[in-house]
């Protein structure tokens, strides 16, 4: 994406110990959003497919999303002021 020229870039990491620096991407604003519980390890998470896990994860990345996304609305209206 910053290859491409995008001057915001939303990560979403699959655990919550992924960090990418900002001083990385010179001239970009990083937005980092991580799960707010453990999606699991390699055996319980990333090869688990079974419907119930998928859904679980699906309404976790919904929930997470809608949280950080009132948040950068506050924060925005903040900057606003």
């Amino acid at each position: 994406m910053y290859v491409a020229g995008y001057e915001t870039i939303i990560v979403v990491y699959l655990n919550q110990h992924g960090f990418y620096h900002p001083d990385s991407f010179p001239g970009c604003t990083l937005i980092n959003l991580y799960p707010s519980e453990t999606l699991g390890d390699f055996r319980t998470g990333t090869l688990n497919f079974s419907a119930k896990k998928i859904e679980s994860m699906i309404r976790q990345g919904y929930a997470d999303t809608i949280k950080a996304t009132d948040y950068l609305e506050e924060l925005r209206a903040l900057i606003a002021k």
